[in-house]
């Protein structure tokens, strides 16, 4: 549910290790990202701060989103965090990052990394007609010249669509 969480967020996975329960960090139908978590020596660390000055934003729930997230709770209970085993503990980078590998072979999917959902999202949008603009804001980025030329990729039905356009022409 996590990897979900993420593919309909866009956000990075340092955000989400850092978020919590509470309602600065969710509402029912917010997540406001204003912090991150990186690992030092394998320690968990939270910064109060996100990765760039443009990366705190609010980002709003989908319909996925909400349902990962009522799974993510049935999962932790009352936890602080939204990200931790069922015992309470918090899940590491190295250990999400092996359930994300693990994921995408059982689904026989080649693993590209965790970062690779930020691009699914970014690319989903913008393929459903999202402004570049859009985008780069729910993303965190400061320039969306950034969003379209790093995360944005052509959705091979795109090409397939803009070809059958053509067709609207007569001659």
């Amino acid at each position: 549910w996590a990897v979900v969480l993420l593919l309909y967020t866009g956000m990075r996975r340092s955000e989400l290790l850092a978020l919590e329960w509470d309602e600065k960090d969710i509402t029912e139908e917010v997540i406001r990202i204003h912090k991150n978590t990186v690992e030092v020596r394998g320690k968990l660390i939270n910064q109060d701060t996100t990765k760039t000055r443009n990366g705190n934003r609010d980002i709003p729930l989908c319909d996925m989103a909400k349902e990962s997230l009522k799974h993510l709770r049935e999962i932790t209970g009352n936890e602080t965090y939204v990200m931790t085993t069922k015992k309470g503990k918090r899940l590491s980078f190295r250990n999400f990052d092996r359930t994300f590998r693990d994921i995408c072979r059982a689904c026989e999917v080649p693993a590209k990394g965790v970062h690779s959902l930020r691009h699914s999202f970014a690319s989903m949008l913008f393929a459903k007609g999202c402004d570049a603009q859009v985008v780069s804001e729910l993303m965190g980025h400061s320039d969306p010249a950034i969003t379209r030329s790093i995360y944005i990729h052509v959705i091979p039905q795109q090409k397939h669509m803009a070809i059958e356009s053509l067709n609207e022409f007569i001659f």
